[in-house]
Formats: structure tokens, C-alpha cells, sequence
């Protein structure tokens, strides 16, 4: 079960405000309990890791080029800043944190500071080779 909706207020990323005034998303809902691990829809770079009393538990996933996926009203977060994410890792636990409609998680997507609704960019696969430096760097730290 989805639910979309538009909030009038703006997020900040990296410390800037977007330049649009509604916040585009989607709320995808569990059905029959939560505790759902949230897998990162493409290939990117953890670059914020927080909460707020809008957003709850949220991660924010670079794939670069400007094109960044939120992900919000987690109970629980597993990813780090810095980590390097391939589709289908799990980057948290659903939840309802934040202001939420119940378990699930909320998810936008900013191109350049502008809010896009995640109609326009999901089932897009973006190149993992966009990523090998960072992955390598990844996997020869962890050794």
C-alpha cells in the first residue's frame, strides 16, 4: 500500500534549503507489522545519516550527477555516512517516526535541489561503475 503526498515545507540537504516549497513523496506502507528491512532502491553513496521530528530515523543516498533518495520514518538505521550501497542492500528498518500515516518508510528524491516525485525516477538503474573507486576503497578498508 502506497500513500503520496506533498507537505508544505522545505528540507535541507547539505545544509541548503531545496528550492522547492512542498516536500513530493511516497509512503509505502507495511502491512501487518513493521520491523521490514528498506533496501536502497540504486547504486549510491550514504551521504546523511540523521533525525528530526518531521523526517524521523532518515537516510540520504548520493548516486551522483545531483540525484539523491531519501528515505524516512525509519526505526532503525544500518548504514554509516560514507558507505557505499548497491541496489537491494538494506539501509534500515521500517518505521513510524516523524510524521507518518503508520509502518512503513517515505521516500523522495532531490535532482539539483529540487524535489522530484519518485515517479519519475523509479525502475531507472543507474551504472555501479559510476562507484567501483569507492567500493574498492570500501572493501580495502574493511580488511
Amino acid at each position: 500500500m502506497t500513500v503520496g503526498y506533498t507537505h508544505g515545507s522545505e528540507l535541507l540537504l547539505n545544509g541548503e534549503s531545496t528550492s522547492s516549497a512542498s516536500a513530493i513523496g511516497t509512503e509505502f506502507l507495511t502491512s501487518g507489522g513493521g520491523g521490514i528491512g528498506v533496501q536502497a532502491l540504486n547504486n549510491g553513496i550514504v551521504t546523511v545519516v540523521g533525525q528530526n521530528d518531521w523526517l524521523g530515523k532518515y537516510v540520504i543516498v548520493d548516486h551522483g550527477l545531483g540525484l539523491y533518495s531519501w528515505y524516512a520514518h525509519l526505526d532503525r538505521v544500518s548504514v554509516d555516512r560514507g558507505d557505499v550501497l548497491r541496489i537491494g542492500d538494506v539501509l534500515g528498518i521500517t518505521g513510524t517516526g516523524g510524521i507518518s500515516e503508520g509502518d512503513g518508510v517515505w521516500i523522495l528524491f532531490s535532482l539539483h535541489g529540487h524535489l522530484i516525485h519518485p515517479d519519475y525516477i523509479l525502475g531507472q538503474e543507474l551504472p555501479l561503475e559510476q562507484f567501483e573507486e569507492a567500493l574498492k576503497k570500501n572493501e580495502e578498508q574493511a580488511q
